[in-house]
């Protein structure tokens, strides 16, 4: 979609290398969040502790919610009327 809006409209290049950016951002978030989910079920305790792994798993929830709800807004607003002007609408 990206290639395709670009090529309808040069100027949108801003606003595509930032929510490439972002996209970049967000697979390391979810690479996280994968880690947490791993650690939790192969090593619930972390030393002992058995709230640690729980809670690293909240933190990467909560660190992934926030930066996509951002990134999903942004996206609306920034691509909503390029999306209708150029055949997505």
């Amino acid at each position: 979609m990206f290639p395709h809006l670009l090529r309808s409209d040069p100027d949108l290049e801003p606003v595509i290398s930032r929510l490439h950016d972002e996209h970049e951002v967000i697979a390391g978030l979810l690479d996280s969040l994968d880690r947490a989910l791993v650690a939790l079920v192969t090593d619930p305790g972390h030393g002992g502790d058995g709230h640690r792994a729980l809670d690293a798993l909240a933190d990467a929830v909560d660190e992934l919610t926030a930066h996509l709800l951002a990134h999903l807004s942004y996206e609306e607003e920034a691509l909503h009327d390029a999306l209708a002007t150029h055949g997505f609408g």
